[in-house]
């Protein structure tokens, strides 16, 4: 903002402030009229990397079969007793396409389940649509069915069954586990006695529902533990209304615009908002302080214009680095990382917009004057006493945080990120403990499939896969040799005549394609740790590879969600160095262009630096392991951070600028600007500190860590950046000092003479 802009702002905020709030106001209560219609995409894909190789591998098998799955766990007595079928069959039938056409309408493609299996057996054989009455018939038909199939639908104990419902490719997935839930949840049974639904859908779905109630509850909390905390600092509920009327505007304005354009977003844009709580009542807290010290020497017009070419510059700059931080969230393949970034940055701009109209407009109206707390902290003077020790003490430290990399936990489990109160995330444990299928696979074999030679690899590729520990991989293949006592068939018609005699239509479609060409295999993992789930899915990479050479046909590499979160983590893993380290670069180079100097523009950045360095450190101290959020702090931390270097630079050059040394402006510069960043850390605190209510260890963790990093960065601020400025008693600072003294003298002498000859202008 130049000089002249400056003066035309603080004219008009000046002359009408009544006038220019309520338009403002009027205008954000206008565009936020249309924040309920922000566009979330809740389907599964919408979280999983879009340009991945298992990404491409899924919409390549996606031709052919559905791939989005729910699974029902059942809980019922004796699984494979013929009254227990009876009831399943009955249960699979309200939302089987075949049976119920509303089914279809909704998106299903179609179920499986172990009724249904020896209900169609018994079809083929007796032309009865129905599973046989006598328990002797129905233990022929499961000696008939692989082991590798019915340890999927049964477990061992007899206490739980599944039902697969595979919806299809394009459907809208929030409807068809609405529809599942809805047909499925009013019945009751004899011998059923619980019904979840989980596996990919559903847990995509419930953790959608559950960030939107738990931002329902967080945000209003945020708000108010802020307000709490700025009333105890300044004791006075005007602050109140000066710092939270802006922000709410600035809340409005972001989610109305982000409803207004032609995007969709993951769910977790909605937990931008307590960042943002943070962020915004800092801007306005820095404002309020500043008017509040100016007021005591100047007219309230006065002070303002003081506060708009003093704290609005450090506001604007704050702003300006916080952005670029975000802005290292948005190259990171993940949609969900990608929303949260794009909605921080959209939500900062509006915070600085709703900061410099509102606020300005409010101290006005309202002649603010902060109450009960002291403005200056001369006691932190003392700092500057040791600047060598302080020096050295950063560097031990440093050193410390860098010797404890190899410490730094990198293993996590995936459930432990998911609430525990959601139906779903208990079932698919459960589920995967009964089942060994926590995270299930699928590859894709093209070839003719009933070749004897092509199943004999297929067999072959199979066996490798199983002989990997914790990995069960089946197939057309297993049907085949149970079918013909371990054998693969000798002919080609051999292999047709078990295919079309032996397996319904609903089976054939679920393993091969039409025209037999392709078949899917299914490739199943327990729930496990993220590095033990990685050392699997590359050795069943590695397999296949080894055997892709001399495979008669072709093989996709392995794609699903134990691929899918391999492949989140090590692209996460790489790309938060490339993101923390992008988002340091963005920022200096937005201080490099608003301070011209790469010395003021180094040491504004060197105490986040340190704190980004230290992350090793606090990580250990925490016991935290890096995960799939922990890998965003650092990103994050850098966006907020930062404001605090600014604001401590910001301050020192001010005093610079009033006549004072450069010692003397460092010892002015953190007394007075000390408050302002304690209160901004305790307002942030508060902002965050709800989310642990959620009881979610993962988000525990992330908000405990995020915390600590905020401190740290305005603890480095504070008491190691003002003694490195104060090295050589601050005589540094002094020369780059009158450069920029000069230079705004003769930008103030330009405006001056503008300001002349418009008003001769005028009165001639």
């Amino acid at each position: 903002m130049t000089l002249a802009t400056k003066g035309v702002f603080v004219r008009a905020i000046t002359k009408r402030p009544k006038t220019i709030l309520l338009v403002f106001v009027a205008a954000s209560i206008l565009l936020g009229c249309f924040a309920p219609g922000v566009k979330i995409d809740s389907n599964i894909q919408s979280y999983l990397p879009q340009n991945s190789e298992p990404m491409k591998t899924l919409e390549h098998i996606s031709r052919d079969w559905p791939v989005d799955m729910i699974v029902l766990y059942v809980t019922v007595d004796e699984a494979t007793n013929v009254a227990t079928l009876k009831e399943l069959d009955k249960l699979e039938r309200l939302i089987d396409p075949l049976y119920n056409p509303a089914a279809s309408d909704i998106g299903i493609s179609r179920t499986n389940s172990m009724a249904s299996m020896i209900r169609e057996m018994h079809f083929r054989l007796t032309g009865i649509d129905d599973v046989p009455d006598q328990q002797e018939i129905v233990d022929i038909y499961l000696q008939i069915i692989p082991p590798e199939f019915s340890s999927k639908m049964v477990s061992d104990d007899g206490e739980n069954a599944v039902v697969f419902v595979f919806a299809k490719n394009g459907a809208d997935q929030a409807a068809v586990l609405g529809f599942v839930k809805e047909e499925t949840g009013g019945l009751k049974f004899d011998r059923i006695k619980d019904v979840v639904a989980t596996g990919i859908i559903p847990l995509s779905q419930d953790t959608t529902n559950w960030v939107a109630d738990a931002m329902a509850i967080l945000a209003p909390l945020s708000f108010a533990g802020v307000c709490i905390v700025l009333f105890i600092f300044h004791r006075n509920l005007k602050i109140l209304v000066i710092a939270g009327v802006p922000l709410l505007l600035s809340l409005m304005l972001t989610f109305g615009l982000l409803a207004l354009l032609p995007l969709s977003f993951s769910p977790q844009i909605a937990m931008s908002a307590s960042i943002l709580i943070a962020l915004g009542i800092a801007y306005g807290l820095h404002l309020a302080n500043r008017f509040s010290e100016e007021k005591k020497h100047r007219s309230p017009n006065d002070a303002l214009a003081a506060v708009i070419n003093t704290s609005g510059r450090a506001v604007l700059l704050s702003a300006l680095t916080t952005m670029a931080g975000f802005c290292s969230l948005m190259i990171i393949d993940l949609p969900p990382v990608r929303s949260f970034g794009f909605g921080l940055v959209i939500g900062t701009f509006f915070c600085y917009v709703s900061s410099m109209v509102a606020v300005p407009c409010l101290l006005l109206l309202f002649d603010y004057e902060k109450k009960g707390r002291a403005t200056a902290w001369p006691g932190l003077m003392k700092v500057l006493d040791h600047p060598k020790k302080t020096i050295v003490f950063a560097v031990l430290i440093t050193l410390v945080s860098m010797a404890m990399l190899p410490a730094v936990k990198t293993d996590f489990d995936v459930t432990e990120m998911l609430p525990d109160d959601v139906p779903s995330v208990g079932a698919m444990m459960a589920y995967s403990e009964k089942f060994d299928a926590g995270f299930p696979g699928i590859y894709a074999v093209t070839g003719d499939i009933m070749e004897p030679r092509v199943l004999q690899a297929m067999d072959e590729l199979q066996g490798d896969i199983n002989a990997i520990d914790g990995v069960t991989a089946y197939s057309i293949v297993d049907f085949f040799k149970y079918l013909n006592n371990g054998q693969i068939p000798q002919t080609r018609q051999h292999a047709q005549l078990l295919a079309d005699n032996m397996l319904s239509e609903k089976q054939r479609a679920a393993m091969l394609d039409e025209y037999r060409m392709r078949a899917i295999v299914f490739v199943d993992m327990p729930d496990m740790p993220v590095k033990e789930l990685g050392e699997r899915v590359i050795s069943v990479q590695e397999v296949i590879e080894r055997h892709n050479s001399g495979f008669p046909g072709t093989i996709t590499g392995l794609t699903g969600v134990g691929a899918f979160i391999h492949d989140v983590v090590s692209s996460l893993m790489k790309d938060q160095f490339v993101t923390v380290s992008l988002s340091i670069v963005l920022v200096l180079l937005c201080l490099l262009v608003i301070f011209r100097s790469f010395g003021y523009s180094f040491m504004t950045l060197m105490p986040l630096l340190l704190v980004v360095l230290w992350e090793p450190l606090f990580l250990v101290m925490t016991g935290v392991s890096i995960s799939l959020l922990s890998m965003m702090i650092a990103s994050i931390v850098v966006g907020v951070g930062v404001d605090f270097g600014v604001h401590m630079t910001e301050r020192i050059k001010d005093e610079i600028f009033e006549g004072r040394s450069g010692l003397q402006a460092v010892s002015e510069g953190i007394s007075k600007t000390a408050p302002s960043l304690v209160e901004a850390t305790f307002t942030m605190v508060a902002g965050i500190a709800p989310v642990f209510i959620l009881g979610v260890d993962s988000i525990n963790q992330f908000a405990g860590l995020t915390i600590i990093m905020l401190a740290a960065s305005c603890g480095t601020a504070l008491l190691i950046l003002p003694p490195v400025y104060g090295i050589r008693y601050g005589h540094w600072l002094e020369r780059w000092g009158k450069k920029q003294l000069e230079i705004r003298k003769i930008k103030e002498l330009r405006y001056r003479l503008k300001e002349e000859v418009r008003k001769r202008i005028r009165g001639g």
